[in-house]
């Protein structure tokens, strides 16, 4: 929005539309998925797009703004460990985190026994390991290539000490 800040937003339905109501002046809209209670199968790594409306709010104005999102179809799939080769204990939070040069990407907390499973769209990324202990860091891992409809499995990926 010019002259000012906005934040609207809005669910879109099953059909992949959306409708908010918005006042008048410039407003930059970008698209997320919803992450409530699960992974998302899809992303948007396009830049926000720009919509003008120029009446007044008591004219109705509408505007179509389409996106074109990348599907979840490949799974990178692991087990991590600590440098004993133990579970991490689960009161350490530990997350994978899988990012592009171009955007896309998505993180997964491990489970109690290690283990992760998460969607991406096909694609080169570079693999982290994160974790709320700080005797543990993430081993230089070599970058991954998924894709259409691959399941990668990295095996068991050690933290370091």
């Amino acid at each position: 929005m010019n002259n000012g800040g906005g934040y609207a937003n809005a669910m879109i339905d099953t059909n992949g539309q959306y409708s908010l109501l918005i006042g008048s002046g410039d407003w930059f809209l970008s698209i997320y998925p919803s992450w409530n209670g699960s992974s998302p199968d899809w992303t948007y790594v396009g830049s926000p797009k720009k919509v003008s409306f120029t009446k007044s709010n008591s004219v109705v104005e509408s505007a179509t703004v389409d996106y074109e999102v990348l599907s979840y179809t490949a799974t990178l799939k692991g087990q991590v460990l600590l440098p004993d080769g133990s579970v991490p204990p689960t009161a350490d939070y530990v997350s994978v985190s899988v990012w592009s040069s171009g955007g896309a990407g998505n993180w997964v907390q491990v489970d109690s026994a290690g283990n992760f499973t998460m969607k991406l769209p096909p694609g080169n990324y570079n693999v982290a390991l994160y974790g709320s202990s700080t005797q543990y860091g993430s081993p230089s891992m070599s970058a991954v290539t998924l894709e259409d409809d691959q399941t990668l499995d990295l095996g068991s990926v050690k933290m370091l000490a």
